[in-house]
């Protein structure tokens, strides 16, 4: 392809000492048109789960990794044509409002920049005020009827349990909620029923 611009996406550190991840689940395919700051990919490490946005705008030729591969840190996971996010753009309907940088379930923001580093400027307005929180999660002190503030991990193992995360209250960081959260509302109507 004439002035086809692949970037390479490579695996960032997504936390202090993890040197590898598996990919939970794909949010696109190949030949997806993604935007900047589009959540592409969920990977989990032993210590997190986290939800990563694409560094580029463009069109995905190749996912270099498939559900349940673990990769290694800076490992290139796709690859995006860029040269195909103008024309992308100016075709497509103006979008909803697009998240600025992800942040982990410790609040530290995780960009997915082609070279597998957090982009600075992304990463010091993330952490100055965070502006996105993971699907689904509310800032504390949301009004009712927010979505519960709760990892992906911690919905996969809801949806599992057949627990409604509306109904549990977190117990953990800022209200988020934990397992011992889900499992504990799991185990409680049944302790709760009349004898």
């Amino acid at each position: 392809m004439a002035g086809e611009k692949v970037v390479d996406v490579k695996l960032p550190s997504i936390g202090e000492s993890v040197v590898e991840a598996s990919i939970k689940q794909w949010f696109v395919k190949q030949g997806d048109v993604v935007k900047a700051d589009q959540i592409v990919v969920a990977v989990s490490s032993e210590k997190t789960d986290v939800d990563l946005p694409a560094s580029v705008s463009g069109r995905v030729v190749e996912l270099l990794a498939a559900e349940g591969d673990t990769l290694q840190i800076g490992a290139v996971m796709a690859r995006i044509d860029t040269s195909v996010a103008a024309d992308a753009a100016a075709s497509a309907t103006p979008p909803s409002p697009l998240p600025s940088a992800p942040a982990t379930a410790t609040g530290a923001p995780v960009g997915l920049a082609a070279n597998g580093a957090a982009p600075a400027a992304t990463a010091a307005a993330a952490t100055a005020a965070p502006s996105y929180a993971p699907e689904g999660a509310t800032a504390p002190g949301a009004g009712a009827g927010a979505a519960p503030l709760a990892s992906p991990s911690i919905r996969q193992l809801a949806r599992e349990h057949d627990v409604d995360l509306k109904g549990v209250v977190g117990t953990g960081d800022h209200g988020r909620i934990t397992s011992a959260d889900v499992l504990g509302t799991r185990q409680a109507p049944a302790a709760a029923a009349p004898a």
